[in-house]
C-alpha cells in the first residue's frame, strides 16, 4: 500500500489529493527517510498510520522533503517527490485550519 497525500480541511474534508500508487512514499518511509533521524517531520511518515501537518509545520516539512530528493536517483520517484512537495505550497497558500495529511494503510 503506498502512502497517500491530501490537503485537508478543519473538519478533515479532502481539498486535494494525490495518490502513491507505486509506492515511492511506502519506499523513502522504510528507507531515506528513516536516516534523516535528525528530521522534525519525515521521520514521523510511515506506511502504516497517518501523519498529519498544521501550517507552522509545513515549511520545515518542506524543507525536509526537497533535502530527501538528495537521497534517491530514481527519477520516477524524484517526479513524485516534486509533486507532493508541490502539494505541500499549495496547503501553504491555502493558510490556517488547512493541514497536510499522509495517509497509510
Amino acid at each position: 500500500m503506498g502512502i497517500d497525500v491530501a490537503i485537508v480541511g478543519g473538519q478533515n474534508e479532502k481539498i486535494q489529493h494525490l495518490f502513491d500508487t507505486k509506492h515511492h512514499l511506502t519506499a523513502m518511509a522504510l528507507g531515506p527517510w528513516q536516516q534523516m533521524m535528525a528530521s522534525h517531520c519525515v521521520r514521523f511518515i510511515d506506511p502504516w498510520g497517518d501523519a498529519l501537518f498544521n501550517q507552522a509545520q509545513l515549511p520545515e516539512l518542506l524543507a525536509e522533503l526537497e533535502q530527501s530528493r538528495s537521497l534517491v536517483t530514481d527519477e520516477d520517484v524524484i517526479g513524485h517527490l516534486e509533486k507532493v512537495c508541490g502539494l505541500v505550497r499549495e496547503a501553504q497558500r491555502e493558510g490556517v485550519h488547512v493541514y497536510v495529511k499522509f495517509i497509510g494503510e
